[in-house]
């Protein structure tokens, strides 16, 4: 479904990526591991749409990626792709409930709809008495939950996660991983998730380690 091909990144002189290739089939949950600076958050942004590659390819089933606007990557990234970071990036301003329904009043769900799909993740992850307060007023582990409901409320087909559980303890770590991929598995998203916590990637069906910008392995 998702693929990179020898793809080629750099920041000024440094080298992020030197011809990494990947492939992420549907369904499945792809782990991303390696020391800082490996390549792997790089690769992780160049199969999202985030970055666009120096050289190489990404492509989504017959799309290639390299060739899309800027408008045209935005527009793929808001109906088919979900994100969630270390940090939950959630909007200050906006209660958790506004957070999460905030894809589905981009793609033009009617409020019924979304007050549905909401109040059914707000259950599941179990923060419905935190549902109106601000990012602010409610735990790391709880802010994280409302990230991971707001990355798949719209149903994506791809998950991209950058340590989802870096900045939590091991209890609140396991909480939100574990709904995040049975969220995934129930929706039929496929996950590719960026990782230093061997137990995380053990969740994976696939580990790609990375170092110095490749898969370890690869010539």
């Amino acid at each position: 479904m998702l693929s990179a091909r020898d793809v080629g990144l750099t920041y000024g002189k440094t080298v992020a990526l030197a011809g990494a290739s990947a492939t992420v089939a549907e369904g499945s949950v792809v782990a991303l591991i390696g020391a800082s600076g490996s390549g792997k958050s790089s690769l992780l942004y160049c199969l999202a749409g985030l970055l666009t590659p120096d050289t190489g390819e990404i492509r989504l089933d017959d799309v290639l990626l390299n060739n899309l606007s800027e408008d045209e990557r935005s527009e793929l990234r808001r109906k088919h792709f979900g994100f969630v970071f270390q940090f939950a990036e959630l909007v200050p301003e906006l209660t958790l409930r506004e957070n999460i329904a905030l894809p589905l009043e981009l793609n033009g769900w009617r409020r019924a709809d979304r007050k549905k799909r909401v109040d059914d993740l707000l259950q599941q992850l179990d923060i419905v008495e935190q549902a109106d307060r601000r990012p602010v007023q409610v735990s790391g582990g709880q802010a994280q939950r409302a990230a991971v409901a707001r990355a798949i409320v719209h149903r994506p087909r791809l998950l991209f996660a950058d340590e989802p559980t870096g900045s939590l303890d091991s209890v609140n770590g396991a909480i939100v991983l574990s709904a995040m991929l049975q969220l995934a598995k129930e929706n039929g998203t496929s996950v590719v998730l960026v990782t230093h916590d061997t137990s995380v990637a053990g969740q994976a069906d696939e580990i790609i380690e990375m170092r110095d910008g490749r898969m370890v392995g690869s010539e």
